[in-house]
């Protein structure tokens, strides 16, 4: 879990643009909440502003909100601009980090029925919905929470609310109330991501990267003794594989082709191994990527980075492209195998009991673009 948050270190937030060392004179002893902002400033997660304040009272946009989230989570950009989501961010700087969060389910379109008004500043109540939403804690109807002021709590709402005080993520005010159609401030914020990530690094069995919960006993194949013990189950595979796909693009450029995409971290312990295989009509001449660190540079696909290669010749020469892929444990430990076919367009999941197509799980016109 700790290594999602490694994420975090390198976040230039919203607060400001130029960082501090010292104390900030706004924000002085005894402030509620300095110890938060001293830690995070001095982890680069929170800056300050060039007159050496840190300005705890403002408040955070809903976009910048959406920024922090989609950034500590390490989910990929939604950057496809074929569906409007909200109209009203269609020309707003964080439109794809919002369309991310949409996809991922932790922002709700019902529940911005009139727009989602990006530069308004966020509720209480809509970071209560939004982070536990992003945590993915697992929370229950109920019809009443503990706080003085429970009757301006949304009955939809009053599970998240109470999951986050539950959890002690977002605390309540000393007068037993929750405040939630309040503005949070950036206090609040900075107080709010601390018991974040300390709610997530008290959990050592779940690890969260790109946007997928990885749980280490639930998630990977128990067999002591085995050469496969430990090896990541097929559906868990089958996430971070879509990921794969779904960032997979072959394209045509000037005459020439090229193939594209995104190879994702995997959790601790585990690696990719991936290629591309390309053949051509009446040739012995084929282009092969690899994943495997032992491969040339020029056709190596790096772990957490983009990749582009040019292809040897034509996209009309080309017969088939087949793509095996599968997430494997460092120790070697396997489960199953994942198999792309083109121009076949079948997709296969081969396990040990039983294969299964997955043919229409895949975007073959977005894929294939050329």
């Amino acid at each position: 879990m700790k290594k999602v948050f490694i994420l975090t270190l390198s976040i230039i937030l919203i607060f400001s643009q130029v960082a501090l060392a010292g104390n900030f004179e706004d924000v002085k002893d005894g402030y509620w909440a300095k110890e938060n902002i001293e830690l995070l400033v001095s982890k680069g997660i929170v800056n300050g502003y060039p007159d050496k304040t840190f300005r705890p009272k403002n408040t955070i946009s809903r976009s910048e909100f959406s920024k922090l989230i989609q950034e500590l989570l390490g989910l990929p950009l939604n950057n496809d601009d074929s569906e409007i989501i909200f109209e009203d961010i269609e020309e707003n700087w964080a439109k794809g980090r919002i369309k991310t969060l949409v996809k991922k389910g932790i922002i709700d379109v019902e529940d911005y029925k009139e727009g989602f008004k990006p530069n308004e500043p966020m509720t209480r109540v809509e970071m209560a919905r939004m982070i536990i939403k992003a945590l993915e804690i697992e929370t229950k109807e109920i019809d009443k929470t503990s706080f003085e002021d429970d009757k301006e709590i949304s009955k939809k709402d009053k599970k998240y609310v109470s999951t986050a005080k539950d959890t002690d993520i977002i605390t309540g005010y000393p007068d037993k109330t929750f405040k939630p159609n309040t503005t949070a401030t950036r206090a609040e914020t900075a107080a709010m991501i601390v018991r974040m990530i300390n709610y997530l690094n008290n959990d050592d069995s779940v690890e969260v990267v790109e946007g997928i919960k990885f749980n280490k006993v639930d998630d990977v194949v128990s067999q002591p003794g085995y050469v496969n013990d430990q090896a990541m189950k097929l559906d868990k595979q089958q996430e971070f594989i879509m990921k794969f796909f779904e960032n997979l693009k072959f394209t045509e450029e000037d005459g020439e082709s090229y193939v594209s995409g995104y190879l994702s971290n995997v959790p601790t312990g585990y690696k990719w191994s991936v290629v591309i295989n390309v053949y051509y009509i009446d040739d012995e001449d084929y282009d092969t990527f690899h994943s495997n660190t032992k491969a040339r540079q020029d056709i190596l696909m790096k772990t957490g980075e983009n990749f582009k290669f040019k292809l040897k010749h034509n996209k009309d020469v080309i017969e088939i492209i087949t793509i095996p892929i599968r997430i494997k444990k460092d120790t070697g430990a396997e489960n199953g195998l994942f198999i792309l076919d083109y121009p076949d367009k079948t997709f296969c999941k081969c396990g040990k009991m039983k294969d299964k197509w997955l043919n229409d799980s895949i975007n073959w016109e977005e894929m294939f673009k050329w």
